[in-house]
C-alpha cells in the first residue's frame, strides 16, 4: 500500500430498512481515517446509511453467515493465505 499502514477493524451491525427483509447484518469498516478512531455502531450508521440504503453494501440475513463470511475474507485481507487457519473469536467484540 504505498508505504502506509493500513488499518482495519471490522464491526457487524444489524438493521432493519423497513423495506419487507427483515433485520440484516451488515459488516463494515469501523475505523474512520478522519479522525484515526474507532466508530460506534451509531457513528458507522449514520456514516454507511445512504450506502446500505442505496444497495452499494449487503447484508447478510444472520449474524451467523456473516461471522462465516467474515471468516472467509479475513484471512485473505490481511494476508494470510487460505491455507492458515483463522478463528472469528479475535473480532467476538465487534458486536459490543
Amino acid at each position: 500500500m504505498d508505504g502506509k499502514h493500513v488499518t482495519m477493524h471490522i464491526k457487524g451491525i444489524g438493521i432493519d430498512l423497513n423495506d419487507g427483509r427483515g433485520r440484516l447484518e451488515y459488516l463494515l469498516p469501523s475505523f474512520d481515517p478522519e479522525t484515526g478512531k474507532i466508530m460506534t455502531g451509531n457513528q458507522m450508521f449514520e456514516k454507511f446509511f445512504d450506502d446500505i440504503k442505496a444497495g452499494k453494501v449487503e447484508g447478510y440475513k444472520s449474524r451467523d453467515l456473516a461471522e462465516k463470511d467474515r471468516e472467509l475474507m479475513y484471512p485473505e485481507i490481511i494476508g494470510l493465505g487460505k491455507k492458515k487457519q483463522f478463528s472469528s473469536k479475535l473480532f467476538r467484540n465487534a458486536y459490543e
